[in-house]
């Protein structure tokens, strides 16, 4: 099978037929006119746009809309080679301003720094449409692992720190299972924060094991007061589990996961 890589050093014209082959991009296209077909017009010798002149009248798209290459004036080659290397975790403008540019063709670092929002907003869509689909995790019997990481500057004076906004994102991973990461809004971890959350992406009645932070303190009654709670007759909505900070959780150092989607990743 021939990878994204061994295509990016073709021809634009062999990266746009790959691209069909693999569905990024539309094969045919109707008229958004007369809802006719369309044949496919050439730009120096690449193709470029879908075109209709049936009728009496003249209608083009570009042979990307409505893909992740639509609006994009990168060309499909050099935007190939930035979306293999971002793949595997190459985030530096210079690497990828170099690496995609061709002879006398240099690639901008504000173009590779627009690409890279492009890529993240795709993830982060696709990420979503995932977590939907999945539902809620966990479930009576079953065990959930929650912790907090931060996301794009320096933890315990590690690394280099990144200007901007500061995210903390819980997440969230069942015995045995997948690892779920969802961003904090507004980029708080509080109690009126965490356990709504939670409670949106993990069943009732699961086992929650947190590494003891306060937030976590009413996670059974979902922050009101455990006294309150029981005089209404109600169970606790979950088990909850701390987890000492001398056998730390599954989570610990899976941060790591989510710096692709960070600005400063």
């Amino acid at each position: 099978m021939v990878t994204a890589w061994e295509v990016s050093s073709n021809s634009e014209s062999a990266v746009l037929s790959w691209l069909q082959d693999v569905g990024l991009v539309r094969r045919g296209r109707l008229c958004g006119t007369c809802g006719g077909p369309t044949r496919l017009a050439k730009k120096n010798g690449v193709p470029s746009s879908w075109v209709c002149r049936n009728r009496g009248h003249f209608w083009s798209e570009r042979v990307t809309s409505g893909s992740i290459f639509s609006g994009s004036q990168l060309s499909l080659d050099r935007a190939m080679t930035i979306m293999h290397l971002f793949a595997h975790g190459v985030t530096r403008l210079r690497i990828l301003a170099f690496e995609s540019s061709r002879e006398n063709k240099q690639t901008p670092n504000s173009t590779v720094s627009r690409w890279l929002r492009r890529l993240r907003r795709g993830i982060s869509l696709a990420m979503q449409r995932r977590i939907a689909a999945e539902g809620k995790i966990g479930g009576p019997g079953k065990m959930v692992e929650i912790d907090e990481t931060l996301v794009g500057r320096r933890k315990y004076n590690v690394g280099l720190v990144t200007n901007g906004r500061r995210e903390v994102g819980p997440g969230g991973k069942p015995r045995g299972g997948k690892l779920r990461l969802v961003v904090c809004p507004r980029n708080k971890r509080n109690r009126a924060t965490l356990i709504p959350i939670i409670q949106r992406h993990v069943q009732r009645s699961t086992t929650i094991m947190t590494d003891g932070w306060a937030a976590y303190a009413r996670l059974p009654s979902l922050g009101e007061n455990p006294q309150l709670w029981r005089a209404r007759g109600r169970q606790p909505y979950y088990c909850h589990r701390v987890v000492s900070w001398r056998k730390p959780t599954a989570l610990e150092g899976q941060g790591k996961a989510a710096l692709l989607l960070s600005p400063g990743g």
